[in-house]
C-alpha cells in the first residue's frame, strides 16, 4: 500500500472546499492564494512556537519559597536574565 500523500490530499480537499464554496476564482488569484498560505503558515508557526514556550519555560515556583524569601535585586536580574536565555532557547530549538 502507498503511503498516504498529505500535500496532495489536503491540495484535493482544498479545492473540493474552493468548489462548495463558489471559490474557484481563487484558483486564478495568486496574490490571495498566496496570502492564505502565508497566514495560515504564520499562525501555525505562531501557535507552535507559543506551546513551546509554555510547556518548556521553567519558572521558580512559589511552593519552592516559603512567605519569608527575599529577593535581592540582584538576584531578580538573574533570575530575569536566565529566564530570558530559556526563552531565547526555545524559539532557536523551534528554528524560528
Amino acid at each position: 500500500m502507498p503511503p498516504i500523500d498529505i500535500v496532495r490530499n489536503g491540495y484535493e480537499d482544498w479545492i473540493a472546499l474552493l468548489k462548495h464554496t463558489g471559490r474557484e476564482d481563487l484558483l486564478t488569484d495568486t496574490y490571495n492564494v498566496w496570502q492564505e498560505a502565508f497566514h495560515v503558515a504564520t499562525l501555525l508557526e505562531r501557535n507552535g512556537t507559543l506551546y513551546a514556550l509554555q510547556t518548556q519555560l521553567q519558572l521558580v515556583s512559589p511552593e519552592e519559597h516559603d512567605e519569608t524569601s527575599k529577593v535581592s535585586v540582584e538576584d531578580a536580574k538573574q533570575l530575569q536574565i536566565a529566564m530570558l536565555k530559556q526563552v531565547f532557547q526555545i524559539i532557536q530549538a523551534k528554528g524560528v
